[in-house]
């Protein structure tokens, strides 16, 4: 029997999420892979081109094209699996053996001598019924977790399938990480200097700017009050993280203008804020302040302004913008980092390193936190405490620096003789 999978659209990080558990479900019902050329179209555009993807890039669509079974396909039965939290809930799976034999159940009507299954393994969820009594039993279902769950659904209705899966240790991550490890050394640049820190600012269509006005917007296209003017960035969201925070970690842990020592600081930064400006602005008839604020608003000299004092630190390196070569950048430098640092609302980066590391060779990874901290037990870096820091933007702030700074300083995290 084999198993492929189409991981659920979106960014190229929370795929890799799903391939890596998926793999490992239908490596320990003991299937063989079949390998479907991945594709992102957030990462890699509504165009892609053959061998362009960010998954050509990892060397995962080579790797396991090259290694898939000789079938012809047309002689298979495919049999859709559904993944997806509420098709799982419903059918009250809550835990990994109740999960493979969800699996089984689905294909028992299928199984015979002379009937072939190809598995797919996605988050699509069941094709939708009219049936009024299964509408009702879901939100029941979801009534009653909101009340046992007390972060919502929202947070972790994909992530909580992962946790099932990933807490098997028996399963076959080191397969994996021999695949990934592999791909990503191929990638290693010459360095001038083994001491790296890594830092990543979320900005793009998550961004809250400042208008001309002093007030404070959200373009953020999932929030209640897109676009309406507040006047302070905690009114807006409480946990969004100023850049200004990241620059005074840096420069409170003694990571700023030292020799030795390189920088790269990462961003999305506000090219796709301009879009969903642009976008809002061409539905709107009314005029106020705000409208007239918006209309004069100019991406390029706001980003330049965002990060012009990261321009002041000498060991600095800043790439801002999203493109193919700039995504292919940043996951060479993640890998080759010692230091990582990024915001608690920032998904792509803690899953990247759950994902490419062992707790042996992950970097120390440094959380900034604004209200609250990331849950991260989900992809499994909670287990990892000493290599996790979280860093609080409250009057926590400054003894948080200090821990970090004492940490890094008594550690062998860095080739000291390389710092000056």
């Amino acid at each position: 029997m084999y198993f492929s999978i189409i991981p659920h659209p979106g960014g190229f990080s929370a795929q890799l999420l799903q391939f890596n558990s998926y793999y490992k479900l239908g490596k320990a019902l003991d299937m063989d892979y079949y390998h479907q050329e991945f594709f992102s179209a957030r990462t890699d555009g509504i165009k892609k081109t053959k061998g362009n993807s960010i998954f050509d890039f990892l060397g995962i669509n080579q790797y396991f094209l090259e290694r898939n079974p000789t079938i012809q396909l047309e002689q298979f039965k495919i049999v859709q699996i559904p993944l997806d939290f509420y098709t799982l809930k419903l059918s009250r799976v809550n835990s990994f053996e109740k999960l493979k034999k969800y699996v089984l159940k689905k294909i028992q009507k299928f199984q015979s001598p002379d009937l072939q299954l190809l598995l797919v393994f996605s988050m699509k969820p069941a094709k939708p019924t009219n049936d009024g009594i299964v509408r009702k039993t879901m939100i029941v279902a979801l009534k009653f977790l909101n009340r046992i769950n007390p972060y919502g659904i929202r947070i972790n209705k994909y992530l909580w399938l992962f946790k099932l899966i990933n807490s098997e240790e028996t399963l076959i991550r080191p397969e994996l990480l021999i695949l990934y490890r592999k791909s990503l050394n191929v990638l290693k640049r010459q360095k001038k200097s083994i001491n790296s820190v890594f830092v990543h600012i979320r900005r793009g269509d998550t961004a809250i700017i400042k208008t001309k006005s002093k007030k404070f917007v959200s373009v953020l296209p999932s929030y209640r009050y897109r676009f309406r003017p507040f006047t302070t960035i905690q009114e807006v969201n409480l946990n969004y993280i100023s850049s200004d925070s990241y620059f005074q970690l840096l420069e409170k842990v003694q990571l700023s203008n030292k020799s030795g020592l390189n920088l790269f600081l990462f961003s999305d930064g506000f090219h796709r804020t301009s879009i969903q400006i642009d976008a809002f602005l061409e539905n709107v008839d009314a005029e106020n302040q705000t409208i007239a604020d918006l209309n004069e608003w100019n991406w390029e000299s706001y980003q330049k302004e965002e990060f012009a004092q990261f321009d002041t630190l000498t060991n600095c390196q800043q790439i801002i913008g999203e493109s193919q070569e700039k995504l292919q950048n940043l996951i060479v430098e993640l890998f080759n980092s010692k230091v990582v640092i990024c915001g608690s609302n920032l998904r792509m980066i803690p899953q990247l390193i759950s994902i490419l590391f062992t707790k042996e060779t992950m970097p120390i990874l440094i959380v900034v936190c604004a209200s609250k901290e990331p849950n991260f037990e989900l992809i499994g870096l909670n287990s990892i405490n000493e290599k996790v820091f979280m860093v609080h933007v409250d009057e926590r702030f400054d003894d948080d620096c200090i821990a970090v700074s004492n940490f890094l300083s008594k550690s062998s995290v860095f080739d000291q003789n390389e710092i000056g």
